[in-house]
């Protein structure tokens, strides 16, 4: 299973996070870098996301990995491992 490493102290502010996930997922450039275009990505994913050092700077870090909990939870390819 393919491993894709989101480093949570990359993830300081909005801008910051989605340069973050395209990085770490390896996102296509014309990946919208907004919470609609990341589930999108999720849905097709096949792999484990392991989200390092979990960043909690403000509320839209909170919706971001609220999308990918609910994405993992909906796609049975995808798997999300939070380590602290």
């Amino acid at each position: 299973m393919k491993q894709y490493i989101l480093n949570g102290q990359n993830m300081s502010d909005r801008e910051a996070a989605y340069d973050e996930i395209a990085r770490a997922l390896e996102l296509p450039a014309h990946f919208g870098r907004n919470l609609d275009a990341l589930w999108d990505e999720l849905s097709g994913m096949q792999g484990e996301i392991i989200l390092t050092t979990p960043a909690d700077h403000d509320e839209y870090a909170g919706k971001i990995l609220q999308v990918l909990r609910e994405a993992a939870d909906e796609n049975p390819r995808l798997k999300l491992t939070v380590q602290a």
